[in-house]
């Protein structure tokens, strides 16, 4: 299947793009110099000491420029329970950082750290990382709820949005069971959107407005099952945007490296996202969460790394109580006991 963005390319604000056109006219300016193919003709003028030294400095802040850096995106949402004869009642709440990553041509990756306000799950599961084309296994981003005494794992259809060719109106396709419709085009917060209607089983029917210069969402209302067919509404909403470059960039992309890796030693069941750590687990994540404390105290990750600390604090101490009971009462010789009769 080829991946497509929305119909109209996506891209970064005018600042970036022309950040990116001067480095490339610095980078074939130092090419030519260096090569010797760029010479002063005899009858120009040399430059001056001070005027070699203003390009220089150009080209130095070119360089420096060529990152065109990242997008983070806030969204704030929303569980919304529904009863007959009741009015609808909000049960949960929850916030979301997304970072979009420009790669070369229309690839791209997107990290998202949800942070919810009560029932959440266990934290590997609220970072996820997704990406154009996809790599490897891809997981949708969740948030958990308990609901009649049993956990559950909710997929959210956001923030990436993809398809399998560009979106214009009318435009409709399948996949993995979903069908997917372009039915309108409006504008939330000033922003350009393709209004997409997708319905994923009976009932499912779900809303989302796609941007149409980033393949990401900009809002949804997405319908929900849980227990015996009790109906729920998932709402989500962008709330704020801002650009990410030079050390803030830097130091938030190198805490998404350590957090994937983590991930990846962890081996988490894809499956069964709700479960908590295992003691293999915990022991694996102790060598690698003192790295993270370091490196986040300085990014948007303070606060959800400071309680990844704390739970793993908590983990490790019932790993040590239950390593304490098993050298106290595994392979020892079991106590004598007597029957009463009863009599």
């Amino acid at each position: 299947m080829e991946w497509s963005t929305p119909s109209r390319p996506w891209r970064l604000s005018l600042s970036v793009r022309r950040k990116r056109r001067d480095v490339k006219l610095c980078g074939l300016l130092i090419v030519l110099l260096a090569t010797g193919m760029m010479r002063p003709q005899p009858s120009c003028p040399l430059p001056s000491p001070d005027r070699c030294c203003v390009n220089l400095s150009l080209v130095l802040t070119c360089l420096l420029a060529a990152d065109p850096g990242a997008i983070a995106v806030s969204y704030e949402g929303q569980l919304t329970r529904f009863e007959r004869g009741q009015p609808a009642a909000v049960v949960k709440e929850f916030t979301a950082r997304t970072v979009y990553q420009p790669l070369s041509g229309a690839q791209c990756r997107v990290a998202t750290l949800v942070q919810e306000s009560t029932q959440p799950l266990p934290w590997p599961e609220q970072f996820t990382v997704q990406s154009i084309p996809p790599e490897g296994e891809q997981l949708p981003v969740v948030i958990g709820y308990r609901h009649a005494d049993r956990p559950y794992v909710i997929q959210a259809l956001f923030p990436l949005f993809t398809s399998p060719q560009p979106l214009a109106l009318e435009a409709s396709w399948e996949t993995a069971g979903a069908t997917f419709a372009v039915i309108g085009e409006k504008k939330v917060n000033e922003v350009p959107c393709w209004e997409v209607e997708s319905v994923t089983g009976p009932a499912r029917r779900h809303r989302l407005l796609v941007r149409k210069d980033l393949p990401l969402i900009e809002s949804l209302r997405q319908t929900v099952f849980m227990g015996q067919g009790d109906r729920f509404e998932l709402s989500i909403t962008r709330t704020a945007s801002e650009e990410l470059t030079g050390d803030a960039w830097t130091a938030e992309r190198s805490l998404q490296e350590q957090l994937t890796q983590l991930q990846i030693q962890l081996q988490r069941n894809p499956d069964d996202r709700a479960a908590g750590l295992t003691q293999q687990q915990v022991q694996a994540a102790a060598k690698l969460v003192p790295g993270l404390v370091d490196n986040a105290q300085a990014t948007p990750y303070a606060a959800f790394v400071t309680a990844v600390q704390r739970d793993q604090q908590l983990q490790m101490q019932r790993v040590a109580g239950v390593a304490e009971l098993g050298a106290k009462f595994v392979g020892q010789q079991a106590p004598r006991f007597t029957l009463t009769r009863l009599d």
